[in-house]
């Protein structure tokens, strides 16, 4: 088994030059530039098709933050209304009262105390 310098044709053509190609070499390297080709307008499509669902997501978002804008004014001036109608009013009054009766009752455990020397109180 020893190693025969003969060499078939289309050895001899890789290595004599690589200017001479053959013709299957050459539909091949179209083929990849066709595919190449390709790839490039998918990516470009792909690309195009990705920038606007952002634009669209943007609109979206603008849309969605002037909504919700819209539903807190709202909401603001329900509950401004709902502190200048009767019930609102005397809730607040009846808040005012509870806290007017722990402030006095404050006072009025102040004078039960019982203070020692030192400042302790018990």
């Amino acid at each position: 088994m020893t190693d025969s310098p003969t060499q078939t044709p289309a050895n001899t053509q890789q290595k004599s030059g690589a200017k001479q190609k053959s013709p299957l070499d050459i539909l091949e390297d179209v083929l990849e530039d066709a595919k190449g080709a390709v790839k490039n307008k998918q990516d470009q499509a792909e690309a195009e098709d990705q920038q606007r669902q952002q634009q669209e997501l943007l609109v979206l978002r603008e849309q969605q933050q002037t909504k919700e804008a819209e539903q807190i004014k709202e909401q603001l001036q329900k509950m401004q209304e709902i502190g200048k109608t009767p019930a609102g009013q005397a809730r607040q009054a009846q808040e005012q009262a509870k806290e007017a009766r722990l402030q006095k009752s404050k006072l009025d455990q102040e004078g039960y105390k019982i203070r020692q020397l030192g400042h302790t109180e018990v």
